[in-house]
């Protein structure tokens, strides 16, 4: 509270005017008893500090109160907000906006929140509340925006909660193909690679598309969208699962930074649902619902924090290291419309959003930007943390057995397992059996070829493979996993299945492209591996090819039938019909 100066002075100089303009009979007794009395009621007014820095928070707090249905307070009401982290933030957003200016990124919303009670310490709901050029009376920390990647960590432990999936699953890293009416839809990944067979932890650490989509497919599209709705994060009432299609899991579901925080904060706090709150000391409703397990919350959070496992799409020592525990997770949408990044550390939930009110493409400023930012928020927070002291690792989940697994095939790892990683398993979920995909085969070191039985014994020797489901040979011969012993009748049954084109599809001949462009892969799945395959088209052999088994049809009008088959032998493809015009 601040004084004002000389008030004492002017109450004593009033005083004395009031007395000579009575005594010469110019204002009245009564007049001057009044005024007097008024005189004396008069009291210092309170000099209120008003920063300019959390003009959103405040507008907030006033819709917050006008949701309520208050109108009037009976005494003073205290914030949740923490001037010095408010300052660090908005001087945070200003240095963030002048060093990508150049980078056509011109806006930001920041939010931390304390992790134990949901209480917001600091919101930034634009660079700068006066911007005219660049709308800075709106609040972004509100404004519904494309979620990029940053929904998949809810996504995977509701694939953990759902039963479908577990620490050991294994997710296909590659060419994702759907048919809709609307056509073939085709996901990439960021980087436009893929990486074959990826465990569940590193397919969520290294944010991939694809295996994102396989883990929505496995959960249903509907369940995760209904599970969206009820969690607060979709609240957009006019479409259905099936408007946003694979688009939930990568970027078609807008949110709000708000309600993200909201919902990180949830899996921050075992499942249990967080609700940001506004006021310091405000108390609870009743107990907070359990949005996910505790095993699942637990689980994402050690995905999230591990380090190695976003090995290799994010390198180490990145932004997204710390020296004490953090689970971080960024998110990018289209064409760098927006860039995400939220954090949680055992005391503080961070948020972070760029990019433009306009929706414009900013110059490849993607979620790896918007963490630099956060991180530097993130360190201002713990700075005992960040000398090692008071560091709070995050917790394994309760009643959980350790099995320590190949990071290729999710079963136990065995001696020639070259990665392998410690999961958490619920005992009726933990796996039994030994890797099936590195194994020891006997081969003739003269040469590398499978031993027979009239290689001397001196020149055979056990040596380990890695021997891929089938689905991954064509990924498989392309980075350096062809060289395999062929296997013939070790396994009791075959299978062999077109795995591209999808049936049903319908291609277009571009007349402007010379026809030997215009081609259509064939790609098949045989288990176990056989030296040739022979690809029939309308009933004829079209190829004869060996492993992986590729071909490549060129595209001609008319209705075709395609088909596998094994050479000498019955086994063959269901066929699969696909349409040229």
């Amino acid at each position: 509270m601040f004084t004002y100066r000389g008030f004492q002075r002017a109450q004593e100089r009033a005083l004395l005017i009031l007395g000579l303009l009575v005594r010469r009979g110019q204002i009245e007794r009564e007049e001057y008893s009044s005024a007097v009395s008024q005189l004396e009621s008069l009291h210092v007014p309170l000099r209120e500090s008003r920063p300019t820095n959390c003009y959103h928070f405040v507008l907030r707090l006033l819709a917050e109160e006008k949701a309520k249905g208050l109108t009037s307070y009976s005494g003073p009401l205290r914030s949740s907000l923490d001037p010095a982290i408010q300052a660090f933030l908005q001087q945070t957003a200003e240095n963030a906006l002048r060093e990508n200016q150049r980078l056509d990124a011109h806006n930001m919303a920041i939010i931390v929140a304390d992790r134990a009670n949901g209480e917001v310490l600091g919101y930034v709901g634009s660079g700068s509340f006066f911007d005219e050029e660049n709308s800075g009376s709106i609040d972004y920390a509100l404004t519904p925006r494309s979620s990029g990647s940053s929904l998949k960590p809810l996504l995977f432990a509701f694939g953990l909660d759902s039963g479908r999936f577990t620490p050991g699953s294994v997710l296909a890293d590659l060419p994702f193909v759907a048919l809709s009416p609307r056509g073939e839809y085709r996901a990439v990944n960021f980087d436009d690679t893929y990486m074959g067979p990826m465990l569940y932890r590193r397919a969520l650490a290294n944010s991939r598309n694809v295996p994102a989509l396989r883990v929505l497919e496995g959960v249903g599209m509907k369940e995760f969208y209904d599970f969206a709705r009820r969690m607060g994060i979709a609240r957009d009432d006019s479409h259905d699962a099936d408007y946003y299609g694979y688009g939930l899991a990568i970027g078609g579901l807008y949110v709000t930074l708000s309600d993200l925080v909201a919902a990180y904060g949830t899996l921050a706090s075992d499942g249990r649902e967080l609700t940001l709150r506004f006021y310091h000391g405000e108390a609870k409703e009743g107990a907070p619902r359990q949005i996910f397990s505790p095993y699942a919350a637990r689980e994402v959070s050690l995905f999230l924090s591990d380090d190695t496992a976003r090995l290799p799409s994010f390198p180490r020592m990145s932004v997204l290291e710390f020296p004490f525990p953090v689970a971080i997770k960024t998110g990018t949408s289209q064409g760098f419309r927006d860039a995400w990044t939220v954090a949680y550390s055992s005391r503080y939930i961070v948020g972070l959003w760029m990019g433009n009110p306009d929706n414009q493409a900013m110059n490849h400023v993607a979620g790896m930007v918007s963490a630099i930012y956060a991180g530097r928020i993130m360190r201002f927070l713990h700075p005992l943390q960040q000398q090692g002291i008071d560091t709070v690792p995050f917790a394994a989940p309760d009643g959980t057995e350790g099995v320590r697994v190949c990071t290729i095939s999710g079963e136990v790892a065995g001696s020639d397992c070259p990665s392998t990683v410690l999961e958490h398993f619920r005992p009726f979920d933990a796996p039994r059996s030994l890797c099936s995909v590195h194994r020891r085969y006997a081969v003739d070191t003269r040469d590398g070829t499978p031993a027979t039985g009239v290689t001397p014994p001196s020149r055979v020797a056990l040596r380990p493979f890695t021997v891929l489901p089938a689905v991954y040979a064509l990924w498989g011969a392309r980075h350096g996993y062809a060289d395999l012993p062929v296997e013939t009748g070790r396994e009791a049954t075959r299978s062999i299945a077109v795995s591209y084109p999808r049936a049903g599809a319908h291609y277009l001949i571009d007349p402007d492209m010379p026809g030997r462009f215009q081609t259509v892969p064939l790609e098949a799945s045989v288990s176990p591996r056989v030296r040739v395959i022979e690809w029939l088209v309308d009933g004829k052999t079209f190829s004869r090819v060996g492993f992986p088994y590729a071909a490549r049809f060129p595209l001609t009008r008319g209705t075709h039938e395609i088909q596998a088959v094994i050479p000498g032998t019955d086994e063959r493809s269901p066929s699969v019909t696909i349409s040229v015009e």
